[in-house]
């Protein structure tokens, strides 16, 4: 028997193993940073959403306590059982100013309206997200 060579040719591309593997790790990484990425934006969502809620919070309850204190009368209702669309939360007045706030809530929001002698000045509505 003759000794014969095979010469191996070198092959100037990939293989197809060589391909599959690339293409395979870079469909992990685009779906790992697909997902990152939506997970990001959902968290900066609900954070923007708690951002407004305690602003908000924070301008009802610093303009609830002056009304407070400025008012010499108050009057909270009783609560009455059951779904409402429109609950009273409180009324404050001071009768020598003729003034009289009211305080109502409504589904995600509540409404302060101020009246000076029985006429509406200002009508704020504090919505909660």
């Amino acid at each position: 028997m003759s000794a014969t060579t095979f010469k191996r040719r070198q092959a100037a591309g990939y293989t197809l193993i060589e391909m599959l593997v690339t293409i395979a790790l870079g469909s992990i990484i685009t779906g790992l940073s697909a997902t990152l990425l939506v997970g990001l934006l959902r968290t900066e969502k609900a954070g923007r959403q708690h951002a407004v809620e305690s602003r908000t919070l924070e301008r009802l309850g610093r303009q609830c306590r002056a009304d407070a204190h400025r008012a010499s009368v108050s009057d909270l209702p009783p609560r009455v059982g059951g779904p409402a669309v429109t609950r009273p939360i409180c009324s404050l007045s001071d009768p020598a100013a003729g003034v009289q706030i009211d305080y109502e809530q409504r589904s995600r929001e509540v409404v302060r309206r101020e009246l000076r002698e029985g006429r509406l000045v200002r009508h704020e509505v504090y919505r909660f997200p």
